[in-house]
């Protein structure tokens, strides 16, 4: 469908072109008052239950465990065990993984690494609008 490829790369390219744009320009600074403190396991559990309340994860899950069921009903425990486990250890590795990063991140790495996903990202919305431009839509 050439009007399907057609609005698909020119709001694409707009869409990743603005966010490319917003996130090269901004300094990426926020405000620390008006973000609310947390105590380190506040931040552990924070993680946690937004990973368990995640309509793609549950689905995913659900869908894998009903499989698992069909084909061995003795093998459900065990692996909602595991994927409980699972999602415990990396949720407390990417906890300790952030707090590593904490400490060594400084403003000017984050102010250099937006500007990168910045242009990478907008790079790709003008490469979206340039193939409009020159008709490359079969």
């Amino acid at each position: 469908l050439p009007a399907f490829d057609f609005w698909t790369k020119v709001i694409g390219g707009v869409v990743f072109l603005f966010f490319g744009l917003v996130l090269f320009f901004s300094n990426g600074q926020k405000d620390r008052k008006s973000s609310p403190e947390l105590r380190p396991g506040g931040y552990w559990l924070a993680g946690f239950v937004v990973n368990i309340i995640n309509p793609f994860t549950v689905v995913f899950w659900t869908t894998l465990a009903g499989t698992i069921l069909v084909e061995n009903q003795e093998g459900v425990v065990w692996f909602y065990g595991a994927l409980f486990g699972t999602i415990l250890t990396t949720d407390s590795l990417k906890v300790l993984g952030a707090e590593w990063l904490r400490t060594r991140l400084t403003a000017k790495i984050v102010r250099i690494t937006r500007m990168i996903a910045g242009a990478v990202i907008g790079g790709f919305g003008l490469w979206l609008l340039i193939q409009v431009g020159s008709g490359a839509i079969k």
